[in-house]
């Protein structure tokens, strides 16, 4: 596993490359303002949402 702070999107793909069994990701070192992640996390929750409702009517359920 790579972990790049500030590495930018560029360089974490170049390490994405041919990496076999590596993982390759950026983590920020400091958070978002809170109304960002309140946000974030809030449209997370309606795309799972949906995504269940949409297996559920394929699935027949």
């Amino acid at each position: 596993m790579i972990l790049c702070t500030e590495s930018g999107p560029e360089k974490t793909e170049l390490l994405s490359l041919d990496s076999g069994s590596t993982r390759v990701a950026e983590y920020m070192t400091a958070l978002p303002p809170r109304a960002l992640l309140q946000s974030k996390l809030a449209e997370a929750v309606t795309q799972g949402r949906e995504q269940i409702a949409r297996r559920r009517h394929v699935d027949g359920f």
